[in-house]
Formats: structure tokens, sequence, C-alpha cells
């Protein structure tokens, strides 16, 4: 499956997925508001929002990298009752990556795809530093490392 996106769409994904992996609600809110094909009335976009934000507000890290699937199904459940309508493309690409998160974790519980995201989306310098400490001192290593 392949979809074309606009430049302007490309962050605006970007900025979802970064929104979902850094549990940042009113970011992923503004982002679909953005990919919205028609965009809702402003005290129903407010009213999104909030839901989004109480969504993401109600979970932590460890909770998302086990039900990824199911706060994206939480967010999209959000987004159908407060009618938001995004565009064909985006759904593509958003359905996509949950099958991709579906079968990563079934052959192998380990792989996330919204960890492997979140290595690949625009971060902080400091973040992305601290995520390759992480990821070169597992426990292990690091107990090696202090002797």
């Amino acid at each position: 499956m392949s979809a074309r996106i606009e430049r302007e769409d490309q962050a605006l994904l970007a900025g979802f997925f970064a929104g979902i992996a850094g549990l940042d609600g009113h970011g992923v809110a503004k982002a679909v508001l953005g990919l919205a094909a028609q965009a809702p009335a402003p005290g129903d976009a407010r009213a999104f929002e909030e839901d989004v934000g109480r969504l993401f507000g109600d979970i932590d890290e460890e909770y998302l990298r086990l039900n990824t699937q199911a706060v994206v199904a939480d967010l999209m459940d959000s987004i159908r009752r407060h009618n938001v309508r995004i565009r064909g493309v985006v759904s593509t690409i958003v359905v996509t990556t949950l099958v991709l998160e579906g079968w990563s974790t079934r052959l192998n519980p380990d792989i996330r795809i919204l960890e492997t995201l979140q290595d690949v989306l625009p971060s902080a310098l400091s973040t992305r530093i601290g995520k390759r400490v992480d990821a070169v001192f597992d426990h292990q290593n690091l107990a090696i490392a202090a002797l």
C-alpha cells in the first residue's frame, strides 16, 4: 500500500505520531484537526481537544507501549464522536501503521512500531541522546560498565 501526501500533511502526521509517542493529547488533537477534511466549528474543536487531552492525560508510557492499539482505537472513537472527518490518505497511513503495530507485536512482542517512530521523528537533541545512551547501555551492559 502506498500513499502520497503533501509536505504540510507530512509535518502534521509527524506531529500526530510524535504527540501519541510523547503522550501529548493536545498536540495530537491539533494535528488531527489540521488533517481534517473540513475544519469543525471552534467550539467543537475545543471540545475535541479537551477530550483527547483527557484521553492522553489518563495513560502513561508503559500503558501506551503495551496497549498502543487500544489507545489509538480510543483516539479514533473520540474522532468519530466529535465528527472530525480525516482525509482518506491520512486514514490510510494511520490504519497501515496500526496494522504494522499489530503484526509486529504478534511476531515479536518486543518490537513496537511506535517506539521505532519515536526514534525517527523530530525531537530535542537531549531526548535523542538519552535514547541512544539507553539503547547502548541496557541494564546488563550498564552493570558491566559500572565495574
